[in-house]
């Protein structure tokens, strides 16, 4: 069910910005977990995204005493190289990602990987989620 909403919140996401910035090339595929990762690319810019629910801190267990199932709050993790190729998508993508609600986390690496891997990779921004509203919009 998570994954569901995941891949909704990409779909949108990914519609947005094939509308706002023109030649961008976007390939979607999934984890393990079936959350979407799209592979962004345009003029000179590549860069990952996936849509995931936020870690529980807590580790919290449900009714069995099993690990609890979590469906949100979402959160966006971006991956993207050090050098600027294309300060448009660039742009785009941590603005749109985070009119979606969501948390986003921005990491860069210095040579970005076959597929999406933070292994090596530096984190360089948190944006929260909207304070007003922050498990209804990323929901």
């Amino acid at each position: 069910m998570t994954s569901f909403k995941n891949q909704a919140m990409a779909r949108d996401l990914r519609a947005r910005l094939e509308a706002m910035c023109p030649g961008l090339t976007v390939t979607e595929t999934t984890d393990a977990n079936f959350n979407p990762i799209l592979y962004l690319s345009a003029a000179g810019e590549d860069m990952f995204l996936t849509i995931q629910v936020e870690p529980d801190p807590s580790g919290g267990v449900d009714g069995l005493n099993l690990t609890q199932t979590l469906y949100s709050p979402a959160q966006i993790i971006l991956l993207r190289e050090t050098a600027v190729g294309n300060e448009v998508l660039r742009t785009l993508a941590v603005s749109e990602s985070a009119r979606s609600g969501c948390k986003v986390l921005v990491y860069e690496v210095a040579s970005l990987p076959g597929s999406f891997s933070l292994s090596g990779a530096s984190e360089v921004a948190v944006i929260p989620s909207n304070a007003w509203h922050p498990l209804t919009l990323s929901e």
